[in-house]
């Protein structure tokens, strides 16, 4: 049998995939599409069938190219990423041609007529799924003529490889550079026995922990500067030409349907519903902060005795002055984080909040030898399956995500789809002589991170369209922020945090001084978001492609006019910010969902931070229910009231 077609409830043998069974099931995921497609058309017009078929079909799809993409992003064999990628692109252009299939399309407007004129009826979430499906036909392209949808077709598979390639450099990107021995003054004897190379130099690369040691703690200023600047150009050669080529066809599409911007096309489906709204919040966040962004710079340069504090500088001004002020050495806090510890921490609190237990399964075939795999059990029953894949390797996706490998759904025989998913991290490896060591963002990283496994995991959605983690883009950030904030509250640290030599709970006189920096750099960090928002939104709001203008002089202005801190000369940040892919013109998500997650906290600052009451509320208000209700009736429900944005400010010490 075909590993990626095993029984929904069991998971994928990943051991046994080969380049020839992945274009095996790619082309069986097209024929049973196919097949499925035969039924919907041969189902009589008032058939619920013509309606509920479509999830079917996404399910097939989803089940075998959300795998795929994993593997593609994190597979150490280059022959089986090649497979996956080029098998990715084969079904992104086979789902382009199904989103403007000419008979699914009729076939369903036929079904609607139905419904609108009383003969056919329908519950709440068939309705909405209805509503949704039409929307989705009409905005893609339904109202275009068929000379139209012919070239939007072509536009979207061109697009579709564009993005896809876009990412792959930024994955496969290893760049580095060679340091000597006294370039790294201020780096841990650890660091540079994990670098250190046969000659006795020290090969330092772009990948997290490598970076960010030497940006925080290299007294090397000439060092932080060449490595700021490698990073900053990953994968410029390639991406550059890419990113033009992706904004000019997003362009083309968007004109072709009828919109002004990329940005208006793409936001009147989500909570924003359009552009200015955005702009609206970024502006009045930006006037809120300001202040609290000049007090933090002032304070770096006024410890620093510089005129100004560079780009690469920041980081290592922020953590000696972070020592200076606070009396908060990093080294002697990651001691209280071993990676396994931390793992026990987020696995405590959501087990005790949303009722629920993890049991790992070391026997299960997984794409790495480090990648750990665990079931997530309910009243007795598994509910859900997840992989860690924590530790970086060359060609490997480069940051941290949670990536969809199979949705819920409620299947024809009664049962229920395993949510499958997997958390790809990239921390510092265990050595012979340590654990892997989290800093106290790493923590935050893998809580939030985990916050998205949740929400993919504990779905109840009948539909896998409306399941887990497929939500709009302006919400899905928020099961994963709310997450955050445990790492920030003594009694969750006090739980979990204990010295990785000695066992010691984690003092209360170290739990102080992380406490006090909470609001370290705030202003800076909010504006350094807003920057980052900004240039998504102004690529795809305000940018007119194929006008000669340079979209790396734009992102230049835009970090002089949003942030406190020059630009770096003849650096290309744009090449290597993923996010202009996965989250076009939805940047602004990250920050405007966590509005939603502070104030969402605030039930828990109330109720008790492992109050099982709240906790389930939360799983099963807004986490089971995916994209089944409104985002905005799912948070009204949860805190019995209209959000607001006290508990957000409140949180950035403004």
């Amino acid at each position: 049998m075909n590993p990626f077609f095993r029984v929904p409830s069991e998971p994928i043998p990943f051991d046994q995939i080969t380049t020839d069974l992945i274009a095996e099931a790619a082309q069986r995921a097209r024929d049973e599409a196919l097949q499925l497609k035969a039924r919907i058309l041969e189902t009589d017009v008032a058939d619920k069938a013509r309606l509920m078929l479509k999830d079917e079909m996404r399910f097939v799809m989803d089940r075998v190219l959300s795998p795929l993409y994993l593997l593609n992003e994190t597979h150490p064999d280059a022959t089986i990423r090649s497979a996956c990628q080029q098998a990715v692109q084969d079904l992104f252009t086979f789902l382009n041609a199904l989103a403007l299939d000419e008979e699914l399309f009729q076939s369903l407007d036929a079904f609607n007529r139905e419904v609108q004129e009383g003969r056919v009826s329908l519950d709440s979430l068939e309705l909405r799924y209805l509503d949704k499906s039409m929307d989705y036909y009409l905005k893609n392209g339904f109202k275009l003529s068929a000379e139209d949808r012919t070239t939007l077709q072509e536009i979207d598979d061109q697009l579709s490889a564009r993005e896809l390639q876009f990412n792959k450099n930024i994955s496969e990107c290893n760049d580095s550079l060679i340091a000597q021995e006294a370039e790294l003054d201020g780096l841990t004897d650890d660091f540079k026995s994990r670098h250190r190379q046969p000659d006795g130099t020290y090969k330092i690369t772009v990948q997290t922990p490598s970076y960010m040691p030497v940006m925080k703690f290299a007294k090397s200023e000439d060092l932080r500067k060449r490595l700021y600047y490698l990073y900053n150009n990953r994968a410029k050669d390639k991406n550059g030409t890419l990113l033009e080529e992706i904004l000019e066809l997003r362009s083309k599409r968007t004109r072709l349907l009828g919109h002004d911007t990329f940005a208006k096309y793409q936001l009147d489906s989500v909570m924003a519903k359009e552009p200015g709204k955005v702009w609206d919040f970024y502006d009045e966040l930006s006037r809120r902060v300001v202040d609290k962004a000049q007090r933090d710079y002032d304070a770096l340069k006024t410890y620093a005795a510089k005129g100004e504090v560079a780009a690469w500088d920041k980081l290592f001004v922020t953590e000696a002055y972070r020592e200076a002020e606070f009396q908060l050495n990093e080294e002697e806090l990651k001691a209280y984080f071993p990676l396994d510890r931390a793992l026990d921490g987020i696995f405590s609190v959501a087990q005790t909040l949303y009722d629920i237990e993890f049991r790992e399964h070391s026997e299960l075939p997984v794409w790495h030898d480090t990648v750990r795999a665990f079931e997530v059990v309910r009243d007795g029953k598994r509910c859900g399956l997840f992989y860690l894949d924590f530790f970086p390797r060359e060609n490997k996706y480069s940051h941290a995500a949670c990536f969809d490998i199979q949705p819920g759904k409620r299947l024809g025989d009664g049962e229920y789809a395993t949510p499958t998913a997997a958390l790809v991290c990239n921390f510092t490896e265990p050595s012979e002589n340590r654990p892997s060591l989290l800093t106290h963002n790493d923590v935050e990283t893998l809580f939030h991170e985990f916050g998205h496994l949740m929400h993919q995991l504990l779905t109840t959605s009948p539909l896998s369209t409306f399941a887990g983690t497929n939500v709009m883009r302006d919400f899905v950030e928020m099961p994963s922020q709310i997450m955050e904030h445990w790492v920030w509250e003594r009694a969750s640290l006090k739980t979990f945090a204990r010295h990785y030599q000695t066992g010691e709970v984690i003092p209360d006189a170290l739990v102080d001084k992380l406490l006090a920096t909470k609001h370290l750099n705030s202003g800076i960090n909010t504006q350094q978001q807003l920057f980052y928002g900004v240039i998504d939104m102004t690529l795809h709001d305000r940018y007119r492609p194929g006008e000669g203008q340079s979209i790396n002089a734009l992102v230049m202005d835009l970090q002089r006019e949003h942030t406190l801190f020059e630009p770096m000369p003849d650096t290309h940040f744009e090449a290597g910010f993923g996010h202009l892919v996965g989250y076009a013109a939805g940047y602004y998500g990250y920050l405007w969902s966590r509005v939603f997650a502070d104030d969402m906290f605030s039930r828990f600052k109330q109720a008790g931070l492992f109050d099982t009451a709240t906790g389930r509320a939360l799983r099963d208000q807004v986490l089971a229910k995916g994209n089944t209700e409104e985002p905005m009736e799912l948070i009204q429900a949860f805190l019995g009231r209209e959000p607001n944005m006290d508990a957000f400010l409140q949180n950035l010490g403004v």
